[in-house]
């Protein structure tokens, strides 16, 4: 489990060359967030899956979604690479330009509605993330599910993962003799 651009900059691009060795992990991996520092790399969801498959031999790869304004609600990858829907959220997906709702199947920036939130102002959040509801129902039998596309051109990184990379300098971290520590708290 981890954050997207750590495992791909810090483990599968790390000097530990995995392909000499014999690792057999038979294992899931879920990362979270971070997929903006991955995009000057040019590394799409079904590369990196490919990737952390091949070097680290696992059975699956898993991407959540999610943002802390949905409290707790999250959005996992279901085999087939689409992010089923909860009964207790709504999707909704809007032109860029005049934020107009679109239909299923067209690519738009993502709107979430649930009634969780009761302490502030988030049961309806619109997001910088670029994304699409599917058409049809999922072959893992889902009703509801929707892709992740990207981000917003210009949008400000705020994500957990791209925010814990500003607070550690790369360099310190590269040349540290002793393990990293993170506290978040």
């Amino acid at each position: 489990f981890g954050f997207t651009y750590i495992i791909f900059q810090y483990l599968l691009q790390s000097d530990f060359n995995f392909h000499n060795k014999n690792i057999d992990i038979n294992s899931k991996l879920i990362h979270i967030g971070g997929w903006k520092k991955l995009e000057k790399n040019k590394i799409s969801k079904d590369k990196f899956n490919s990737i952390c498959k091949n070097i680290l031999k696992l059975d699956s790869v898993i991407d959540i979604y999610g943002f802390t304004e949905l409290m707790g609600i999250n959005f996992p990858d279901c085999e087939c690479g689409w992010k089923p829907i909860p009964n207790n959220v709504r999707v909704i997906v809007r032109d860029e330009k005049d934020r107009k709702v679109l239909n299923k199947g067209e690519k738009g920036l993502l709107q979430f509605v649930t009634h969780f939130p009761t302490s502030y102002a988030g049961v309806s959040v619109l997001t910088d993330d670029v994304g699409v509801i599917n058409k049809s129902k999922c072959k893992c039998g889902s009703t509801d599910s929707f892709k992740i596309l990207g981000r917003r051109k210009k949008a400000e990184n705020r994500g957990c993962g791209d925010i814990l990379s500003t607070k550690y300098d790369n360099s310190s971290i590269e040349n540290r003799q002793e393990p990293i520590i993170y506290d978040f708290y």
